[in-house]
Parts: structure tokens; sequence; C-alpha cells
């Protein structure tokens, strides 16, 4: 069986992921309140422990005990960010926050589930998404990348990116008519004045802030491209040292 790390170990990697963050503040306990980019969150720590499936030992879980806490959670209007960390990879995979607050004291332990296999082969900067059995989506990333993770998880948990297309396509069309094939999609961004704007981004670490910039500016010369092609993309020009070059 895996170490785990203490709670207190644990807080102090939640805590150490926002020193560089100006606009940090957090309370003491797990579950605990912080204030980050001028919004409050709850947030509950907890160490991934096996599922204990003989069938299935790739399957991992948090289990959510029954407490007075988790009361006042569930009737304030404050998101509920619950986290559940991987010490051998330091990873964090995060589940549905829209969706766990009715699930909150359901019974003595509520179960989130996710898998060993999924914390594997993970990027700094990424973002990978998985679906378990029932249909649960989980968000898996690396615990340098909280930051974004509060910054983004309501886009991260979004299926669709309808909104954001249709009012860039709507845009484009009072503008200028182009013709372009629906499966169309782009391998490579040669476009300097784009890459110079994906640089600003990568100074902040903000991999889905790009990810969005991309897809305001190109979803309607490449509409093949969904979130998950655009994120490939856009990770592969982070990791490239020649960004640096683009002044």
């Amino acid at each position: 069986m895996k170490l785990k790390i203490s709670a207190i170990e644990l807080k102090d990697i939640f805590i150490s992921s926002f020193s560089k963050e100006q606009e940090f503040k957090y309370k003491e306990g797990n579950p605990f309140l912080i204030y980050y980019e001028r919004k409050h969150y709850y947030v509950f720590l907890k160490n991934i422990s096996p599922a204990y499936y003989p069938k299935y030992p790739d399957i991992t879980r948090v289990q959510l005990p029954f407490s007075s806490h988790f009361k006042k959670i569930s009737k304030s209007s404050i998101p509920f960010i619950i986290l559940g960390y991987e010490s051998e990879y330091k990873t964090f995979s995060a589940w549905d926050p829209r969706s766990i607050k009715n699930r909150l004291n359901a019974k003595s332990n509520v179960s989130l589930f996710s898998r060993e296999s999924f914390q594997e082969k993970l990027r700094l900067n990424e973002f990978k998404e998985h679906y378990i059995s029932n249909g649960d989506k989980v968000i898996v990333f690396s615990f340098k990348s909280l930051p974004n993770y509060f910054r983004n998880y309501i886009l991260l948990f979004d299926n669709t990116l309808e909104m954001t297309k249709v009012k860039f396509v709507k845009k484009v069309s009072e503008n200028k008519k182009t013709k372009t094939r629906s499966n169309e999609t782009i391998v490579r961004i040669n476009d300097i004045a784009i890459l110079k704007e994906v640089y600003k981004f990568k100074l902040k670490n903000d991999l889905i802030g790009a990810v969005i910039f991309c897809i305001d500016n190109y979803s309607n010369q490449y509409p093949g491209m969904n979130l998950a092609k655009w994120t490939v993309l856009i990770n592969k020009v982070f990791q490239d040292k020649e960004i640096y070059l683009i002044k």
C-alpha cells in the first residue's frame, strides 16, 4: 500500500502552490475557506486511496465522511472544491463542484472515484479529463497547476464551449464571411502575432487561458478543433523552449 502523507503535509502542499499568488488567503481546518482572486471557495483535501476492488485494482477514491461542516457548506452559495492527492505522482484529482453539494452527508461515507492510471505521464500545465463508469468527470493535474485550476475549473467541467464559439462566429459574420470546412484542424501555430499572445499566457502559467484565446481567434478558421485538441496543441507550444525567443 502506498504511503499517505499527513493532513498537515497535504495542506502545506496546497498552500505552497499559491506562494507566488498575491491575492490568496486561507483559514485553518479541513474543509477550510480560501480567498483567491476576489472569490471565496470551500476546499476539502484528501489523500487518494485504493478502492479495494480485487478485480479492478486501478480504481482509487476519496471518501467524504458524514460531517456537520458539510451541512453548512451544502447550504452555502460558495463553491465547494474537493481535491484528492496522489503522493506518488504529486497530482490532484478534482470532481465537478456543481454536482458535489447535493451528495454531502447523503450517507456515512460518500465515495468519489478516480483511477491510478489517470495520474501517470502527466505533464506540467496539463489538465486531463476522464470519465468513470458512473458518468462522473474527473480532472487530473499537477499540484503546481492549482492556481490555474481555480481560475478555470468552471470551463474545465463544461463539456461544450458553444457559447464561446457562437459569440465569436457571430462577431466574424458581421464583418467578413469566410468559407471553411467543418472538420478543418491545425497541427502547428505559425502566426507570430498569435504566438506572442500565447507567450503572455505562458508567463502566467495559464494554459487554459491560452487555449480559450486561440479558440476565440481561430475557431472560425479551424472549426474541427475542439477543447481537447487545442489543449494538446497549446501544451506543445508551452513545452517548446523556442517560444522564449519571441519578444
